[in-house]
């Protein structure tokens, strides 16, 4: 069972890191292509980008559960 679950956990956070690596930089070229960093105030990338990660951790950790279970 504690193998089952660190596999999980290994396998969400893998994931989870990625997708909010990838939603980092396609948010920031969004900013860059629309210009919308006139005041250099785009924090809300990282913040959305952060939100996103932990969301993809939360369902890749339940899938994996469930994949890792049958």
């Amino acid at each position: 069972m504690i193998l089952k679950l660190m596999g999980g956990f290994i396998v969400a956070s893998a994931i989870s890191v990625f997708v909010g690596v990838l939603s980092l930089f396609i948010l920031k070229y969004v900013v860059d292509i629309f210009q919308l960093n006139h005041n250099k105030d785009a924090y809300w990338v990282f913040t959305a980008s952060f939100y996103i990660m932990i969301v993809t951790w939360i369902l890749s950790f339940i899938f994996s559960l469930v994949i890792i279970d049958k």
